[in-house]
């Protein structure tokens, strides 16, 4: 993940285990992810071993990957008119295949995930056999499974069986010769699964108050000018953006700047860090939201225009022990509890689809406009994708690699 280190200098951990696997075990596959590298930048990259990935690209981008031998692994968000049409017209279906990422629960539920990718490839005119062919046989042999992919005597009988091709739909799955599943037969036994005692206290927090969510400098009244993450409608990505706000009283007047407060809170109980910045653009436009499951780290985040439902937000959480929430007014709009390390549900999918969904309505009602509202707000604080990110040691440039001040 941390691309662009990697392809610098360096004496980092991952760096000599490439260098080990590279002499030792020549052949393994090694995953990657490296957003916007190219030219010289993707040649050191790949160099190192790392020839797949699955981020989201630019044509020009999708295009040096593939020639120069990389695997690319196109995510539903990838699936654009230009890149479908690069792939088809040069016969490219060896050296792609449709992955997932980051699939909502509701999603999940509603949808379905690879199926709903190659669905909606083959919708926009992916032929139904290389949509299928790129799903199932070129994963397999890029990840070294030769004991699959044809139905023939020795090979692994992975399979499904279709009513109609061109609606991924199974009627039967079949695992190891084995069939697992049948639509016919839907009354499937819940798994239950008891966690250590302590992964369900994990949202560890010093105490609180109002005065933890104001912004103190050093200059007593005047102006000062502040780095910004500007959230985009259609990626995870975000932009620097340098917005003026006022001071009064040592203390940064945001409120009328069209920016909302964040804060991420270091809740494992190691420091008790609190990282601040501001967001704009295509996010909340009103109220708060707070959630543990925050990329990669999984801190306590929380943005709003109100420190006080901030503060309220902030106590919800601690009280679940974790999970994704919006508030405004006093009051909590919507919430998906997340008591497993602050990430994980016990709840079964249906019902943690549904309090998923209503925590995604409820930001949508908010002013949240994206793709994927739940994803680009799980991504604010991962400091691996570009450009801008909030963590509890403060803003991350990730392309410099290092933490900056939040005041210019």
């Amino acid at each position: 993940m941390n691309y662009r280190q990697i392809i610098r200098e360096n004496d980092l951990e991952i760096t000599k285990f490439l260098d080990y696997l590279r002499t030792e075990r020549p052949g393994y596959v090694i995953e990657g992810h490296c957003p916007s590298l190219v030219d010289l930048d993707l040649a050191k990259f790949l160099y190192l071993g790392i020839d797949g990935d699955h981020t989201e690209h630019s044509l020009e981008e999708v295009r040096q990957r593939i020639e120069n031998g990389m695997f690319f692994e196109i995510q539903g968000k990838m699936l654009k008119r230009d890149v479908l049409d690069y792939i088809c017209e040069n016969n490219l279906y060896e050296y792609c295949g449709f992955v997932t990422d980051d699939t909502m629960a509701d999603s999940l539920y509603e949808k379905g995930e690879l199926n709903d990718v190659v669905q909606q490839a083959i919708n926009m005119g992916f032929p139904i056999e290389y949509a299928i062919y790129c799903a199932t046989y070129t994963p397999s042999h890029r990840m070294r499974f030769f004991d699959r992919g044809v139905i023939a005597p020795g090979k692994l009988a992975d399979f499904q069986l279709l009513k109609d091709p061109k609606v991924l739909h199974p009627e039967y799955v079949f695992k190891n010769g084995i069939q697992i599943y049948s639509r016919l037969e839907t009354n499937a036994e819940p798994l239950v699964h008891a966690f250590p005692q302590d992964f369900y206290n994990s949202v560890m927090l010093p105490p609180l108050t109002p005065e933890d969510f104001e912004i103190r400098t050093e200059i007593e009244s005047g102006e000062v000018t502040v780095r910004v993450l500007e959230i985009l409608p259609d990626r995870t990505q975000t932009r620097e953006k340098r917005i003026t706000m006022p001071v009064q009283n040592h203390r940064i007047r945001w409120q009328d700047s069209g920016c909302l407060l964040a804060m991420v809170l270091e809740r494992h109980g190691k420091n008790g860090n609190i990282g601040y910045g501001f967001i704009t653009g295509s996010c909340l436009q009103t109220g708060t939201c707070a959630t543990t499951w925050f990329h990669d780290h999984h801190n306590l985040f929380v943005a709003g225009d109100n420190p006080d439902d901030m503060l309220l937000a902030v106590t919800r959480i601690r009280e679940l022990q974790g999970g994704i929430l919006t508030a405004r007014d006093g009051q909590i709009l919507a919430e998906l509890p997340l008591p497993i390390c602050g990430i994980l549900s016990e709840r079964s999918l249906a019902e943690t689809a549904a309090g998923l969904k209503s925590v995604r309505e409820s930001l949508e009602e908010l002013g949240y406009r994206h793709n994927n509202p739940i994803m680009s707000l799980g991504t604010l604080g991962l400091p691996v994708s570009p450009a801008l990110k909030l963590t509890d040691v403060g803003l991350v440039d990730v392309k410099k690699g290092c933490i900056v001040p939040l005041i210019v």
